[in-house]
Parts: structure tokens; C-alpha cells; sequence
């Protein structure tokens, strides 16, 4: 992205005199050059697999024009900009942030303009492209923290400070804006050091739930050691196409003494090789379910909400919710107090309330003995 800065810079020169012709045009191979050079040095495997790249591509243009399933109603760029931004700085930074970008045009719109053009370039792509990632935001922090800082200034000089508030009263704004991302960082190390809800449905399966015993759950995340009848189905998955089988595999052979595990099938969120995110939903009928025998289902609170945008594409889980209402009893949940997920799509709020300062990661988990 950074790279788009040298043609705009290039063009807004243009006012000033004629331009020779040869000069452009040696100025643009120039460019051109360096543009697919920078772009083979940072993506090698696009020499080495170009089918991938292709692949890869056409899946990011498909979710453009038709965004992720199961994210109905929601856009990237309401995400990214009401909600990543904000997380990672605060409202008032990125208040801060225009006030300077619009001091800036004010006294220098050229230089402003190829500054602010790596950024626009590379957020205009990915935010186009429905990549659902709070990470994605991260290299327009630096940029938006500089009109941020231009816009502390422009707002210092432009106030009628009196003579004893001219030191005070600006460093008490900037401990005032720094506050809300001082304490959204503090709260994301919190979580960080705390037990994930899937760490705690776990531990209470592995004291409370017979060895042996058939358990289903609704793409969890979970770890909990296998018996060997599932361990050799992962393992005959793993290695059809790749025959060390992975990483993952060896954690969960170190993890699975011999006659100790579970019959742990945590079925995938998404369609396998899906291009844009097709929901998995074949394990949620409750025929399939009763066909494998399984006795215990574990719920996540994550999985199940990125049905309610659109329950009338997604009628299985809704089916399935109903069904374990009536075939299945609550033995475990991580938000004692919690309706289910009935406060999961009418009142999240209030599990949130539940959960202890700055909350927990993993959202709620509900274990079901099955009828």
C-alpha cells in the first residue's frame, strides 16, 4: 500500500510547469518495477503456488460482492469503524483523528494527500473485503495516531487557554483520551490471564463425565483427550492429506492416554475448503445426533449467534435448539443464571453481566445430557 504514494506523489507534481513526457514515463517503469519487485519480495509463494494465490483471490472477491455467511446485516466497514477502531483507540482519538486530518488539508492538502494514501489504499481493499479480522486494523493505527496528535494541536491553539491553563489543562486532556485504550488494554491482559470458558467447560467434563462417553460439540474449540477409536478417525483425516497428520494431532496423541478419553466430535464451524465461510450445519440435526448415539452435547454461545441474523437461511439450528430443550438436561453451564440461548439473541447484556470485570473469553458453554 505504502507504494501508492509515490505515483500520487508523482501526479501532484504536475502543477508545477510543463511536465516532460520522457520523464513520466521513465519515472512510471521506474515505478511499475518497483511496484512488482516490492510485491514478489513480500509474497514469495505467489511465484511458487499461484494457484493459491488464485484460489485465495477468487474467494476474497466473492465475499466482497456477497460478504460472509452468517454475518448477514452486518458490514465490514460498520465493524472495523465502529467497533475495531474504537476498541483499539477510543471515539474521542478517532474525534481527534479527523479534527487533525482536517487542520492538515487546511495548511498542506498535497503533502496530507500522500501521507494519508498508503492507508487508504491498503483500507479501502480490506475493508472491501469482508476479512472479519479486529487485526486487520492494525496498520492504520500509526496514521490515525498522527491526525490524532494534529488534532490535540489544533485543538490547544485554537482554545482560549488563560495563562495558568495552558500546561494543566492539555495534559489533563491527554490523560482523559488516553484512558478509554489504557483501559480496554488492561481489561484484553485481564481476560488473558483468566481461564477461557471453553478451558472451564473442559475441566468440568473431564471431572464430572464418564471416560468413554459420546460427546458432540457445536465447533467449541475444545481440547479433551480421545478415545482411540476417535483418535484414529482424526488421524485417518489428517493424514489423507498430509502424512505427518500435523501439529494438532501430535498435541492431542500427547493428551489422550490409552483408554482414558472421550468420544469428542466438535464439528466444524465452517464447510471444509469453503471459498466464503459456509456455515457447517449438518451436525445440528437432531436425526444425525441420535444416529451416532451421542450422549452429552456441548453449546457455544459464539456459534449459535451468528444464526439470528438470518433465521430463515439457517432453520437447522433453531430446529436443534428445540429439540435439546425437550431431549436434553442441563448439567453444566459457565453463566449459572443464563437462559440459554434465549439471552443470547434477545439479551446478551445480561450474560455479560454475569461474568466477572472486563468478562471472560470464550462466551457462555452449556454441557446437555441427552434423554
Amino acid at each position: 500500500a505504502a507504494w501508492f504514494a509515490a505515483p500520487v506523489a508523482m501526479a501532484l507534481r504536475l502543477h508545477q510547469g510543463r511536465p516532460n513526457v520522457w520523464t513520466l514515463l521513465k519515472n512510471s517503469m521506474l515505478l511499475a518495477v518497483g511496484a512488482v519487485l516490492t510485491f514478489f519480495a513480500g509474497t514469495p509463494f505467489a511465484l511458487v503456488e499461484p494457484e493459491l494465490v488464485k484460489r485465495d483471490l477468487g474467494g476474497i472477491f466473492q465475499t466482497a460482492q456477497q460478504g460472509y455467511p452468517s454475518m448477514e446485516g452486518i458490514t465490514t466497514w460498520g465493524m472495523y469503524l465502529g467497533d475495531a477502531l474504537p476498541h483499539a483507540l477510543s471515539f474521542a482519538i478517532l474525534a481527534l483523528a479527523v479534527l487533525g486530518l482536517v487542520g492538515l488539508v487546511v495548511s498542506d492538502w498535497r503533502s496530507t494527500v500522500v501521507a494519508v494514501t498508503p492507508a487508504a489504499a491498503y483500507a479501502v481493499p480490506a475493508f472491501a473485503a469482508t476479512l472479519a479480522q479486529f487485526g486487520f486494523v492494525l496498520p492504520l493505527l500509526p496514521t490515525v495516531c498522527l491526525c490524532a496528535g494534529k488534532g490535540f494541536e489544533v485543538m490547544r491553539s485554537s482554545l482560549p487557554w488563560a495563562a495558568g491553563q495552558r500546561l494543566a489543562v492539555p495534559g489533563v486532556l491527554i490523560l482523559a483520551f488516553a484512558s478509554a485504550p489504557l483501559l480496554t488494554s488492561l481489561c484484553d491482559q485481564v481476560r488473558v490471564q483468566r481461564p477461557t470458558t471453553q478451558d472451564v467447560t473442559a475441566e468440568w467434563i473431564r471431572e464430572h463425565v464418564p471416560t468413554g462417553a459420546r460427546i458432540l460439540g457445536t465447533a467449541t474449540g475444545m481440547s479433551l483427550p480421545l478415545t482411540s477409536e476417535r483418535l484414529s478417525e482424526l488421524l485417518a483425516e489428517a493424514t489423507s492429506d498430509r502424512p505427518a497428520g500435523g501439529a494438532r494431532i501430535r498435541f492431542l496423541q500427547r493428551m489422550s492416554p490409552q483408554g482414558s478419553g472421550y468420544f469428542f466430535y466438535d464439528m466444524q464451524g465452517y464447510v471444509p475448503k469453503s471459498k466464503t465461510g459456509i456455515p457447517q450445519l449438518m451436525e445440528y440435526d437432531p436425526e444425525w445426533i441420535t444416529a451416532h448415539g451421542f450422549q452429552y452435547v456441548v453449546e457455544s454461545e459464539w456459534k449459535m449467534k451468528r444464526f439470528f441474523r438470518a433465521p430463515e437461511r439457517y432453520p437447522l439450528p433453531f430446529q436443534f435448539q428445540r429439540w435439546l430443550a425437550d431431549k436434553g438436561e442441563l448439567v453444566f453451564t459457565t453463566h449459572p443464571g443464563s437462559r440459554g440461548w434465549v439471552d443470547w439473541r434477545d439479551n446478551p447484556m445480561r450474560l455479560r453481566e454475569i461474568e466477572p470485570w472486563c468478562g471472560v473469553s470464550g462466551g457462555e458453554f452449556r454441557v446437555y445430557r441427552i434423554k
